[in-house]
């Protein structure tokens, strides 16, 4: 015989039969009851329910035959999936397509067959449900019709287990989910109750096992440090209203006795009125800046299983609401024994109003002599519990041709519906979490496609999580960072536990560093099925922990330079006086003028280093005014105060501005003038007829060079950026503080830009200031532009 072609999505109906998970199970009666009525409703001594598998059929449910399976090129059902009705073969011996299948012309000697494919809602058709027959034979147009509604009962039940089986995979991932993070996580679950479930992590991070304290309200009240209880509540308040979310940081006390500082955030969940029932969220423990930026973790409870099976209710009634059959999974809903229905009033047996609305609904169907399908009811369980019933009614003829019965094929959608609804709630929640997380959190399968990643993840890279879904790291970043990261998802697959690490990627030529947790997600059976990750970006918290070091090491320096420069003039002072006490107790006086003139000059001296120390720790400590200045007036003014002061009128000024407005803060301006100029006169032009040019220079990107050349002996190479730090002058410096270079570097640096001594041809000295072009805040304080160094621009950071 010639073997059923194909059809066209082999792979696709074989991958949602292996979704069903059904294969080689035991019977069931919900599948049982629909044979044993295909047989009744088609008068055949054989019926099946058939699944055609890779190269066999395999029968879920079998009324009338022994065998349990046949070679897939012996089916008749492989022609029936070919198509969208039912197949009927009158006489297989007869059929070209059967006439010579070995169970036609040997046992059982199929003459008849009648098979309507099983076709899912996706467009799959994963089997049939046939009639067989020992003897040639035909069907009406009624027994085609009941033979498709039943096969759509059994695809009911084929579509439940699907559902069932995405159930387990989601309540597994929801588990693995909870169990990765480093959060602790917690749930008041009934806010009128003084009951929390805390993970835990939650106990560990407070330095408990779970059975040392309760997981309470009041215990986590009992901890809270108290000037941290009124505000945490507020905020706990203010989540309930709706006005805020609750994000708050408190301090709660560890087991040693201490207090710790954590985070907390959560998420109220609210009943159909809008009124808050429930709360749950995470802490963090953020009391080491190392993890503060640690993987903000996810949390979800377990789904309980709720569906295993969709069982079917079928009874046959006739017009006047009197049960004529029934099976026993329809006699248990009804409380009762199959012997205590038959023949009875279906109002016995249901509430008035039920019975009333049944009655109405079958006698539309026996009126119109079609089929009603879809009907959703409610009947009362075993245990007195609501049930949600979807019934198909189907009319049935008697020998005259009239429509005078009618079976009713209900199955208990109470548990599917009530699953379907807690898993839109658990996504929505789990989905809430994962989103509202700081961390980057993401699951690939084990071949290295994504499966999911979250809000922080399309945000952080600028891709839509659909196009990254069915992706791997080699479509999104580049090839030695993918192979990296593959070559983790594969260490943690292999190995079957987490796997925490830093990692430190170049982005434009700049690290960023990440603290890393990668784990295995099982299925089932307890295989790797995904990798997920949580990748937090500790970059600023390592930046932050370098210049803390950096500003140390100023400080030591700070403090030993102050006190040696603020004490050499002390020392000078009192060493003087020490003179003049004596002198005075000789009746010397001819010294003491000069003693006078010397602790005038050391005061003078401590007070101008004091002024210039005041001066720098003021800079960036108050708002600065910024404003376009004329740079020309404020030159001359400059250069007229210091020759004065220098007593040196036979210099030579030269002004080259090529720039002539400038925006920065008027005072900020007049200090680098006053030092770079004041320098140039004391140390640049050492000999009469000096000459100093002055001068501004534009450059891109809105930034301006300041410059002060003279020709004076110069400063070796060596020296020059010494010069720029704290107390560092020159050996022959006898005159300056030390402070007036380091205050112009800082000006600069406020303003993005920098303080040099640029290389120059022959004799002399140029110091260059740079830039930036500053920016006004809403507050009115200082902004400025700090370049691409500094830009608040997040670029992409590959995590894998």
């Amino acid at each position: 015989m010639p073997a059923a072609p194909h059809p066209v999505n082999e792979a696709e109906r074989l991958q949602k039969l292996t979704d069903c998970r059904i294969l080689d199970t035991e019977p069931e009666p919900a599948f049982d009851d629909i044979t044993a009525l295909a047989c009744r409703l088609c008068d055949t001594p054989i019926a099946l329910i058939s699944l055609v598998d890779t190269d066999r059929q395999w029968f879920k449910s079998r009324v009338g035959l022994d065998a349990i399976q046949t070679p897939r090129d012996q089916a008749f059902c492989g022609y029936t999936i070919l198509g969208d009705d039912v197949l009927v073969i009158d006489d297989a011996s007869r059929d070209e397509r059967t006439r010579d299948n070995p169970l036609v012309t040997g046992p059982p000697h199929i003459r008849f067959y009648a098979g309507a494919p099983l076709r899912m809602d996706s467009g799959e058709a994963l089997g049939t449900l046939c009639v067989i027959d020992y003897v040639p034979r035909t069907m009406n147009e009624r027994q085609c019709e009941d033979l498709t509604r039943l096969a759509r009962q059994a695809v009911r039940l084929l579509q439940g287990r699907i559902e069932t089986s995405m159930l387990d995979d989601l309540s597994e991932r929801l588990k693995l989910a909870v169990e990765g993070t480093n959060d602790g996580i917690w749930d008041w679950k009934n806010i009128e109750a003084d009951e929390e479930w805390w993970s835990p992590k939650f106990y560990r991070l407070l330095g408990y096992e779970p059975n040392e304290i309760d997981s309470s309200v009041s215990t986590f009240k009992d901890l809270l440090h108290p000037d941290d209880v009124q505000r945490t509540w507020r905020a706990v308040k203010a989540a309930f209203d709706g006005t805020a979310r609750f994000d708050v940081r408190y301090r709660l006390r560890h087991k040693s006795g201490e207090y710790r500082w954590f985070q907390g955030r959560g998420r109220v969940f609210r009943d159909a009125d809008g009124q808050p029932v429930r709360m749950a969220g995470s802490i963090r423990d953020v009391q080491n800046l190392v993890e503060v930026e640690n993987a903000a973790k996810m949390r979800e409870r377990e789904l309980r299983l709720i569906l295993d099976s969709v069982p079917s209710l079928i009874y046959f009634k006739d017009g006047n609401n009197k049960i004529l059959n029934l099976n026993k999974a329809a006699a248990d809903a009804m409380k009762c024994e199959v012997a205590d229905v038959i023949g009875r009033q279906s109002e016995l047996f249901f509430p008035a109003d039920d019975a009333a609305t049944f009655l109405l609904d079958d006698r539309e169907v026996l009126d119109s002599g079609k089929p009603k399908l879809g009907i959703i009811e409610h009947h009362e369980g075993a245990h007195g519990e609501r049930l949600l019933i979807r019934t198909d009614k189907l009319p049935i003829q008697n020998e005259d041709g009239e429509y005078d019965r009618l079976v009713a094929i209900a199955t208990d959608i109470t548990a599917i519906t009530e699953a379907q609804r807690k898993l839109r709630e658990s996504e929505n929640q789990l989905k809430a979490i994962l989103d509202n997380a700081p961390s980057v959190i993401f699951a690939k399968r084990i071949d290295g496609r994504y499966l999911f990643v979250n809000q922080e993840y399309t945000k952080l890279f600028g891709l839509d999580s659909s196009y990254l879904r069915d992706k791997t790291d080699f479509d999104i970043f580049p090839t030695e960072i993918a192979k990296r990261f593959r070559a983790m998802d594969e260490q943690v697959t292999r190995m079957r536990m987490p796997l925490h690490l830093e990692e430190s990627v170049p982005v434009n030529d700049a690290p960023r560093h990440y603290l890393t947790v990668k784990f295995p997600m099982f299925d089932a059976n307890g295989e790797v099925m995904a990798v997920g990750g949580v990748a937090t970006d500790i970059t600023e918290l390592k930046g932050a922990h370098a210049e803390l070091e950096r500003k140390n090491r100023e400080l030591e320096s700070f403090v030993y330079s102050a006190s040696h420069d603020l004490k050499s003039p002390l020392v000078t002072i009192l060493g003087y006086l020490s003179h003049m006490s004596r002198d005075l107790e000789d009746g010397n006086l001819e010294e003491l003028p000069d003693f006078a003139s010397r602790i005038k000059r050391a005061a003078e001296r401590m007070r101008r280093s004091i002024d210039d120390l005041l001066e720098l720790s003021r800079l960036g400590q108050v708002d600065s005014e910024v404003t376009q200045v004329d740079l020309k007036p404020v030159i001359n003014e400059t250069i007229a105060q210091e020759v004065v002061v220098a007593g040196r009128e036979d210099i030579c000024w030269e002004l080259e501005l090529t720039v002539e407005k400038l925006a920065i803060d008027p005072t900020h301006l007049l200090h680098i003038c006053q030092n770079l100029i004041g320098n140039a006169i004391r140390y640049g032009t050492p000999d009469n007829n000096g000459k100093v040019i002055v001068g501004s220079r534009s450059l891109p990107n809105q930034r301006v060079q300041l410059f002060v050349r003279d020709f004076g002996p110069g400063i070796a190479p060596e020296h020059r950026e010494k010069i720029f730090g704290l107390f560092q002058r020159l050996e022959n410096d006898k005159k300056g503080t030390g402070v007036g270079l380091a205050i112009v570097r800082k000006i600069a640096e406020m303003y993005g830009g920098s303080a040099t001594v640029a290389p120059v041809t022959g004799e002399g000295t140029e110091f260059v200031v740079e830039l930036g072009m500053p920016q006004r805040s809403s507050a009115g304080a200082m902004e400025v532009e700090q370049g691409e160094k500094q830009s608040e621009q997040r670029d992409s950071i590959p995590v894998g």
